[in-house]
């Protein structure tokens, strides 16, 4: 029985299959044809919540159609489920549909999830494919090296999606991307501005340009870049969950508490357990001076994510704010270990030890960030587009 949620308009022939499937009219059951053309429409007009009542009630009658797998596992991919779309992917194999058809999600399911070994190997696996889906197979393999950190294959696998096509908006965000990452502000500027010369409205562009604005200092322009990422067409789940933290802390700079407060319960929304969701709210609570909510709400979060690093930043900020020295001291000392770029708890900590009159130890920290090999704040602005990729998906 379908959910009576399911609207009928978007054309006579969808309204007339909505209304059998609701036994609302005297007709014969839709078939599996026009089922699976519903699901389709329905993907099109973005109405996923109609789309996966048309795709689950077709597998229920008929679990093994390859096509309505397929495209069941398409659609997971898009609302995140990435482990479900791997599944739903290799079924559709098993039942007929050609490895080829599900290569480049198949791909992105396995990337999503954090299985880079496992993309590799289907990547080494061959496949006769199109030029754009071979640059999106490259694309996934720099994906793929950059998550094992194997930085020289990861580029050169960038690089070569951009060699199929020196125009492909998509293969230069993605390698302006790697180079943020890897501290080459100046190509990767350049990579932007021809993304957007060729398609102005292209949203991985828009983000990453947002990403160079807010690391100078340009909050303004920062926010209409997030904003038009989000807005943009051409946004996959991965650039709109991105831009919208990035927007997120872009509005704190600003000084935009009530957006970015809803901005942050947005985020949460969509991933409630999601470490980078978790610490942005924290943020906004920080800033709105609920100490204790945010510091609760950090503790939840190393309690299932103890390696995440900002987390410590944040509740050493919580604990200087409160007149808590040693408590902060050690939270500050922990950022440092987790993640020994992270200038800021470097530069909170150096100032408490130069308030003590410790100099040594706070000249001790930069000799630290330099050794560390931290590259500054364009490399912090844009780092973690990757694990932003992996756990906001």
């Amino acid at each position: 029985m379908m959910h009576r949620r399911i609207r009928c308009t978007r054309s006579p022939r969808n309204a007339l299959i909505i209304l059998c499937l609701l036994g609302l009219t005297a007709c014969g059951p839709p078939t599996p044809e026009e089922q699976l053309s519903a699901a389709r429409k329905s993907i099109e007009a973005s109405d996923p919540r109609t789309a996966e009542i048309y795709l689950k009630n077709l597998l229920l009658d008929e679990p093994n159609n390859a096509e309505a797998r397929q495209l069941y596992g398409e659609f997971q991919l898009s609302i995140g489920d990435a482990a479900g779309a791997e599944q739903s992917l290799q079924r559709a194999v098993e039942l007929g549909i050609p490895a080829s058809a599900v290569h480049v999600p198949l791909l992105r399911a396995q990337i999503h999830q954090g299985k880079f070994a496992d993309a590799l190997a289907l990547i080494d696996s061959g496949m006769d494919l199109t030029n754009p889906d071979q640059i999106s197979v490259n694309i996934s393999a720099g994906m793929a090296h950059q998550g094992l950190g194997s930085l020289v294959e990861a580029e050169a696998s960038y690089r070569a999606a951009l060699e199929i096509d020196p125009d492909s908006a998509a293969a230069q965000a993605e390698l302006a991307g790697f180079l943020l990452d890897t501290g080459r502000g100046a190509e990767a500027v350049r990579l932007v501005e021809a993304a957007l010369d060729d398609a102005p409205d292209f949203a991985r562009a828009l983000f990453l340009r947002g990403v160079m604005e807010h690391a100078a200092g340009r909050y303004d322009a920062a926010e209409a870049s997030f904003v038009a990422a989000l807005n943009s067409d051409s946004g996959d789940r991965r650039t709109r969950l991105a831009a919208l933290a990035r927007l997120i802390e872009t509005l704190l700079a600003l000084g935009k508490l009530s957006g970015a407060d809803s901005s942050a319960d947005l985020l949460l929304s969509l991933n409630p357990s999601n470490p980078v969701a978790l610490y942005l709210k924290a943020r906004v609570e920080f800033e709105k001076k609920d100490l204790d909510g945010a510091a609760r709400r950090l503790q939840g979060l190393l309690a299932t994510f103890p390696d995440y690093g900002p987390a410590y930043t944040l509740l050493g900020s919580i604990s200087r704010a409160e007149g808590e020295t040693n408590t902060a001291i050690m939270y500050l000392q922990a950022a440092i270990r987790k993640t020994p770029s992270d200038n800021s708890a470097r530069l909170m900590l150096a100032e408490m030890h130069i308030a003590e009159g410790d100099l040594d130890a706070a000249r001790d920290l930069f000799d630290g960030s330099a050794q560390s090999g931290a590259m500054g704040s364009l490399f912090l602005a844009s780092a973690g587009w990757l694990s932003l990729d992996l756990s906001l998906i």
